[in-house]
This record gives structure tokens, sequence and C-alpha cells, in this order.
């Protein structure tokens, strides 16, 4: 998954719509029980149904804007990361929630929905982000409907192999996509 610097999400009934720095892994106030590592994902197809995601998914729903994310397949005992994104690198929008790490509202902490993967990327890896076109933007805030939370289809994302060096925090620069 891509490093999340920004999502943009609804703060009132009347959709006013918001770009803001946010925190990766998700926190909810609502748990009592915080988990001692984040969750980045949470499954689209269950996050409804689970204590821990229930109520950001129906108060707290975000977009995450980025143009491409990463995944990683095993092969040969190592695995190879991969760059997943739109042709031309044109930019999409990942579905996610949010919530206040411990009531601390200078920090949303976020995770992003994940779905199944469609058969070209099933190879590289099973899940993928679910990703809401622009025209249903407002849907996804004003009218949650979880047909939104499914997959796309074979051919739309391209996936290009990258260098390990992504693996490394410390390396920084254009070559780590090489």
């Amino acid at each position: 998954m891509p490093p999340i610097n920004g999502a943009i999400y609804n703060v009132s009934e009347f959709l006013s719509l918001f770009l803001r720095s946010v925190r990766e892994g998700f926190y909810p106030v609502s748990t009592d029980d915080h988990p001692r590592v984040p969750s980045i994902n949470a499954q689209a197809e269950s996050a409804l149904d689970q204590p821990f995601f229930r109520e950001s998914m129906h108060k707290r729903r975000c977009l995450i804007p980025t143009t491409g994310y990463y995944e990683w397949q095993a092969r040969d005992g190592h695995k190879q990361p991969f760059h997943i994104h739109l042709p031309r690198q044109h930019p999409f929008l990942m579905a996610g929630i949010w919530d206040y790490r411990g009531g601390d509202e200078s920090q949303p902490t976020v995770a992003i929905l994940t779905t199944q993967a469609p058969m070209d990327l099933a190879a590289i890896h099973d899940r993928m982000p679910v990703i809401i076109p622009n025209e249903l933007i407002y849907n996804w805030f004003e009218h949650p409907d979880n047909r939104l939370l499914m997959p796309v289809s074979s051919g739309v994302f391209e996936a290009d192999a990258i260098s390990n060096h992504i693996n490394n925090a410390r390396n920084e620069g254009p070559d780590v996509l090489n």
C-alpha cells in the first residue's frame, strides 16, 4: 500500500469536504482495547460487521488520493515489490475510514478499505484498495452504498516490478521505483 499523506473527508452534514494530513494506521476512539499495531487496511466485505470498524464505516468515511500503491509478490523465497497504478500515473481515490486516536483531534488516523483484486492483479496479491470513481465521490459520503466497495475490472491497472530499494525507508528518490 502507499504511504498516506492526506485524506479527503466529510466533517459535517452539509458535505463540506476537506483535505487534511492524516496518520496511516487506524486507532478508533470507540474501542477501549487499542491494538499495539494499528490496522492499515480493513476488508470492505466485513468492516460493517466488525466492532473495531463499524462506527467509522457509518460515520467517518474518507478518500485517499494517490497515483499508485505497492504490493509484494512471493517469488522463489523472496518478495518482489510491484508499483500498481493507472495508465500514465493518472491519480485515483481509494476508499478509507478514519477516526481520532484516543480522542486526539489533532491527528486523524486512517485505514484503507480493501476488496478482492481482479484476476490480472491477483497473481501479485489477492487484495487491493477499493477505488471510488470521481463521479461517485458524493455517493460515497452522502449515501453510503456497499455496491461502491466492489472490485475493479481486469485490465484497468498496470503493475510494474520495481527495485527492492523500496523496502528500506531510508531510500528516497525516483530510483526507488526502478
